[in-house]
């Protein structure tokens, strides 16, 4: 029996490589003194001091504000100065840079390659005093406290797999920060575009990550609408605008086809529950197959739904992540009068893009929208746990969920679809190594890059087929054409991949 003298002890995993004497990386595994407020770096000088381990890592003001010990823990970039740290922890050098010895990286060469591209100082004469009001200088205010501690790069997917078409987010902060400054006389609209500030997806990897909380997403956001203004945007963006604008669907699919696979399910077209199919659902055959699906798990559990149909917009995400303001400000005024003319007081959606901008940026637009917004995981979740829904076994299966950035990071749901998963009898989860609820993908087109979005999903995909499972499951229509593409390239045909509401409607004979 342990006393309240006995000392706690927690192990560490931790990434050992002297690139000048070992011939590949290793890991080896340390036992040190556990305090309610350990940090890594405290846990690091510990195990150096009382096992000899002679561990590299960098050490820098101990306060957060410098950068220069940032390290990975668990596949996640943080300030070794202020992580708090748990049993069983991996601590690694960050991704995507030469590794100098153990946890130390070389950010040199590459930082210096950036900001050589991005170009500061002045050319010609100086601009003297510029008048700037507190709002004109907000933006760059706030993404001047970046710390550069290169942890969003080292988690930032468009940059580790395709280097050469995106600078990276740490830079392209810097850039956006400088975009935004009233003293600035360069074009930084067209020098974003050229380093690829239409190549991020949008995945919000970078912003889950940054330690001084910058909402880095949201200014990559900012500086796509100032590119709007200058009419800087690539061709195919103008094609999505267009594309939304005529035909209320990003990939430009007629009204009546996209509508074509409720024809037969003689859906209501009013109610105050209704059901928002989503042009990412309805712009394919097999997303209008899972559509079919989920209106019959909802009627099997009664929940009735009404559809709009050939009515039904285009919620106007892409166009609000492309940065088309004024576009998106007129949308949602379009889709809340159809809405509010439809009585309708709940919308269920498979789609947790639309479900995020439903429910959480259609009230900053509008002040009379009060609409309740979920998406089917959250229905079926909660039939499942009323004992509505009885989900019966078809056999063991090895089950591994690829989170949608929209579900995971914007919408906060990680745990609801694996809930799901688990109350299927002999379905065993597995996750992908470090990935619980941080993938690498985006969900949607927010990537004007196809070339990008592509290789992506092929290294998504073999994260996720590295823990062998029986069958992957996601629910995001997007995310399943790219994994399912990416496994016929590879010629994976052992593992299915499939929806989440076609996995679930399967356990139900739907």
């Amino acid at each position: 029996m342990k006393t309240a003298d006995e000392k706690k002890s927690i192990k560490l995993t931790i990434f050992r490589f002297n690139p000048g004497v070992d011939r590949e990386p290793r890991y080896e595994t340390y036992e040190t003194e556990w305090l309610p407020s350990i940090n890594a770096h405290i846990a690091l000088t510990n195990i150096n001091l009382h096992h000899r381990a002679n561990i590299a890592f960098r050490k820098g003001c101990r306060e957060a504000t410098c950068g220069t010990c940032a390290i990975s823990v668990n596949g996640i970039p943080a300030l070794a100065c202020s992580v708090l740290i748990s049993d069983g922890d991996v601590l690694e050098p960050l991704k995507g840079y030469p590794v100098i010895r153990d946890l130390v990286i070389d950010r040199t060469s590459q930082t210096i390659d950036a900001f050589k591209k991005i170009k500061y100082g002045r050319e010609g004469k100086p601009i003297g005093f510029v008048p700037a009001k507190a709002k004109d200088i907000s933006v760059s205010r706030k993404l001047t406290i970046c710390i550069d501690c290169h942890g969003c790069n080292s988690i930032c997917p468009p940059m580790l797999e395709t280097p050469e078409r995106f600078i990276g987010p740490m830079y392209l902060v810097n850039l956006i920060r400088s975009m935004f400054n009233p003293m600035e006389n360069y074009d930084r609209a067209s020098q974003a575009v050229d380093m690829g500030l239409y190549s991020c997806n949008v995945c919000g990897a970078c912003t889950f990550s940054c330690p001084k909380y910058i909402d880095i997403s949201e200014g990559f956001i900012l500086a796509r609408q100032r590119c709007v203004e200058k009419n800087i945007i690539p061709d195919e963006v103008k094609k999505i605008r267009s594309n939304i604008l005529e035909s209320n669907s990003p990939y430009g699919t007629d009204r009546v086809e996209r509508a074509s696979w409720a024809k037969e399910l003689k859906i209501p077209k009013s109610g105050e529950r209704l059901f928002f199919a989503s042009c990412y659902y309805t712009a394919t055959q097999e997303g209008r197959n899972i559509l079919t699906v989920a209106i019959n798990l909802l009627k099997k559990v009664g929940i009735d739904v009404s559809y709009l149909g050939d009515e039904e917009d285009c919620c106007g995400a892409p166009l609000y992540f492309y940065g088309f303001r004024r576009e998106f400000e007129e949308k949602v005024r379009e889709t809340n009068n159809l809405l509010k003319a439809k009585e309708v007081r709940e919308i269920v959606t498979p789609s947790a893009t639309c479900a995020y901008t439903l429910k959480k940026l259609y009230p900053k637009y509008t002040s009379d929208f009060n609409i309740r917004v979920r998406t089917v995981i959250e229905v079926i979740l909660e039939k499942i746990k009323s004992g509505a829904i009885s989900l019966k076994s078809m056999g063991s299966k090895k089950v591994v969920f690829h989170d949608p950035a929209s579900l995971s990071r914007l919408l906060g749901m990680v745990k609801e679809p694996r809930e799901c998963l688990s109350n299927i009898p002999e379905v065993v989860i597995v996750e992908a190594k470090y990935y619980f609820g941080v993938n690498t993908m985006s969900d949607g087109d927010m990537s004007a890059d196809r070339l990008v979005s592509s290789k992506i999903a092929e290294v998504r995909l073999q994260q996720l087929l590295a823990v062998n499972p029986d069958i992957i499951v996601t629910s995001s229509a997007t995310d399943l054409q790219r994994l399912k593409k990416a496994a016929q390239l590879r010629g994976e045909t052992k593992v299915r991949i499939v929806d989440l509401i076609e996995f679930v409607g399967g356990y139900l004979g739907i």
